[in-house]
């Protein structure tokens, strides 16, 4: 862990994933995959691209988790071999963690939660989605591949809303 600054007269902490994340932020990726025996990925406008950086060993891997893992999500993981839990990096954003076990050691996948939901315009979807946001009944289904943006739009749709 780091120390990274005093901020209102407390220390911040900074720990060795956020490099990673904050990575992630700046480039617009989606989800931040750390699985040992491979370097670290960035899921990038749905695709996955390697990060120039060497291979996380297993010990490596649990290292970066357990460092921010919860207590409880800690326990909860010795016992099922996976847990979701939230991270955040205060003034940067917030993170869906689901950690898990495999047969080659340990991986996580971190997905980014903006702070900031964008408006149906600023997602730029076509006027239907507005027009279905309008309707007093039904269904709406957003379906996709992982990290093509359906949370984010029903979260834009439930804003309009």
């Amino acid at each position: 862990m780091e120390i990274s600054g005093i901020t209102s007269g407390a220390i911040e902490m900074r720990h060795r994933v956020d490099s990673f994340l904050e990575l992630v932020v700046k480039q617009k990726g989606s989800d931040l995959h750390l699985v040992s025996g491979n370097p670290p990925r960035i899921r990038l406008f749905g695709e996955v691209a390697t990060i120039k950086y060497r291979e996380l060993s297993t010990t490596e891997t649990e290292d970066l988790l357990f460092e921010i893992m919860p207590s409880m999500a800690r326990r909860t993981f010795d016992t099922e071999h996976g847990v979701d839990f939230g991270y955040e990096i205060p003034g940067m954003s917030r993170f869906r963690v689901n950690a898990f076990r495999h047969l080659g050691g340990i991986g996580a996948v971190f997905r980014v939660i903006p702070s900031q939901v964008p408006s149906l315009e600023e997602m730029r979807l076509p006027p239907i989605c507005r027009a279905l946001c309008e309707h007093q009944k039904g269904l709406i289904l957003v379906t996709e591949p992982t990290g093509s943006g359906k949370s984010t739009t029903l979260a834009a749709m439930v804003d309009h809303i």
